[in-house]
């Protein structure tokens, strides 16, 4: 059995809940970013971001935390890495980092219920790290060359920021903790490009 969420959308991301509630957010065709929210009985939508002309949209993030707050991170063409905090109904956005090619990213929240989000930018390829410290957002560089694609992030009990990503040029998949350690998991025996075919 499968129940439509929304029509002419793409690059779903889901979050379930300690209530079961499904979470999506996910990329319109059209370039816009919706929400939804599934309770076992129906389906909700909203929009956080609606299209624009000439600017595509991709979803990396989402995490609904213990309040109900819904947290989601996605990509603008011409606008950046944007980060979106609300109740499902309503939004409030703010711009990450702005005017750059952006490709994969993963969102986490820390102990204190703020936003981290991993993310690589194309031109150069590195893999980065921001985080909001209550009054802004700070960025950094984690690694370097050709680095950082298809990134996934966690955060420890310690709000140690674990993040594992591809690095594209030596085809290894790689391990961080952001200005901790670095480690190599799988060597170029995996080529990620291929085994996502």
């Amino acid at each position: 059995m499968s129940t439509q969420i929304d029509a002419q959308s793409y690059e779903c991301t889901i979050f379930v809940n300690n209530s079961n509630d499904v979470h999506f957010a996910y990329t319109l065709q059209n370039g816009g970013i919706k929400y939804a929210r599934w309770n076992g009985v129906s389906i909700t939508t909203a929009t956080v971001h609606a299209p624009e002309a000439f600017q595509s949209g991709r979803v990396l993030g989402l995490v609904v935390d213990g309040g109900g707050i819904v947290h989601l991170s996605y990509v603008r063409s011409g606008s950046g890495l944007i980060y979106g905090v609300g109740n499902g109904v309503s939004w409030s956005t703010s711009t990450v980092e702005a005017l750059a090619d952006f490709d994969g990213g993963s969102l986490a929240l820390d102990s204190s219920g703020r936003p981290h989000i991993s993310y690589s930018i194309d031109f150069p390829e590195v893999l980065r790290h921001a985080r909001w410290t209550g009054v802004s957002w700070s960025t950094e560089t984690v690694d370097t060359g050709t680095v950082g694609r298809f990134s996934s992030m966690e955060i420890d009990g310690a709000n140690n920021i674990h993040i594992s990503y591809y690095a594209r040029a030596v085809g290894d998949l790689e391990y961080a903790i952001p200005g901790k350690e670095f480690l190599t998991l799988i060597g170029t025996v995996l080529n990620i490009s291929e085994a996502m075919v």
